[in-house]
Parts: structure tokens; C-alpha cells; sequence
């Protein structure tokens, strides 16, 4: 399930949450506008982190010293979110 965790559109972040993930410089906004979209994903328990699968029930998936997982939901959830809000990239001009 980790892998293919599947992500309810209405759980990604608005075009106003996403700008604030790229534009803050406070790494705890950034932190706290995800964590409160992926709560319904994922948690961590002590040191190990448990993702949600299809039948609605959590499974223990590795610990906080191996954060790769973690990385790869929260890179998947940060796409899905920029591609359901058909964000436009502004290239800065040199």
C-alpha cells in the first residue's frame, strides 16, 4: 500500500497552502500545512512510521532512521497537489 498510496483529491493542498509550502521561510509552517493534509495518511508512533491501507487499517512501515518512505509520500503528495491545482511556474528572468 505504501507505494500506491492513494491520495482523496480533496485532501491535497489548495493553490493557497502550496505557496505557502515553496514561499515560507519558517520550515514549521511548511511542516504544519503538511502534516495536517497527511494526518489522514500516516502518523508516527514513538519512532515508527504507519500508513494507512485500502481497508482502512494502519500498518507499521519502517522507523524515523530510515526516512526514505517518508520522503517518497510526501514527494507524491506534493505533486498530486501541484498538478490537481494546475500551478504555473514563474521562471525568474535573468
Amino acid at each position: 500500500m505504501t507505494s500506491m498510496m492513494n491520495f482523496k483529491a480533496i485532501d491535497f493542498l489548495t493553490k493557497k497552502e502550496f505557496e505557502t509550502v515553496i514561499d515560507s521561510i519558517f520550515v514549521n509552517d511548511k511542516s504544519d500545512v503538511i502534516a495536517s493534509k497527511l494526518k489522514n495518511y500516516c502518523f508516527f508512533n514513538s519512532t515508527d512510521l504507519y500508513t494507512i491501507q485500502d481497508n482502512i487499517t494502519y500498518i507499521k512501515n519502517c522507523s524515523k532512521s530510515s526516512p526514505m518512505l517518508l520522503t517518497s509520500i510526501i514527494s507524491r503528495f506534493l505533486e498530486g497537489s501541484f498538478l490537481i491545482n494546475d500551478i504555473e511556474l514563474e521562471v525568474p528572468k535573468k
